[in-house]
């Protein structure tokens, strides 16, 4: 079966000299065949700061010392990189760069709201909010499965921002 977007991709562009925001098209995956569940983002958005050509260029650098990281941490049908793996591969580099990253979660509906936030020392900014569906698993209260989703979307979140990836690309792998 072939995946199809919802919709196509738009960039709307604010009349305002703060940000651009740009809309990804929405891709849904076809339903996993086993047992667990497979967490899909429904949404994400992007915004930015009016200019970046100084975060894009400490970013640049930072680039130099970021690593590509192993998947450290086995669950939910597939092995991924834990958070806290990420945050201590990303932290120095960023640093050194005058670069930071601010997470913070809120709900909208039945959907976690991840925002992440690459700061640089200029006042520059790159903002993302990806909205991830709460999803019932066995065993796992509604509190707990929200903090999954914030996890989950912080984590992907920030790989993606900083283009840090595991070692082998099996996330949409279930495991027999």
């Amino acid at each position: 079966m072939a995946i199809q977007p919802k919709e196509e991709k738009k960039v709307v562009a604010t009349t305002s000299t703060e940000e651009v925001k740009v809309e990804t098209p929405v891709i849904e995956a076809p339903a996993p065949v086993k047992e667990p569940v497979v967490i899909t983002p429904t949404s994400s958005v992007s915004t930015m700061s009016h200019g970046i050509g100084k975060l894009a260029g400490a970013l640049a650098k930072a680039h130099l010392s970021l690593t590509n990281g192993g998947k450290d941490k086995e669950g939910y049908g597939y092995n991924y990189m834990e958070l806290g793996t990420i945050i201590n591969i990303a932290r120095k580099p960023l640093a050194d760069n005058g670069l930071a990253i601010i997470q913070s979660h809120a709900q909208e509906g039945n959907k976690v709201l991840v925002e992440s936030l690459l700061i640089h020392s200029s006042g520059e900014w790159v903002k993302n909010t990806l909205g991830i569906p709460v999803t019932p698993m066995k065993q796992l209260s509604a509190a707990q499965m929200i903090g999954v989703c914030m996890t989950y979307g912080r984590r992907y979140s920030m790989q993606s921002m900083l283009m840090i990836a595991g070692e082998e690309d099996t996330d949409a792998s279930l495991k027999a």
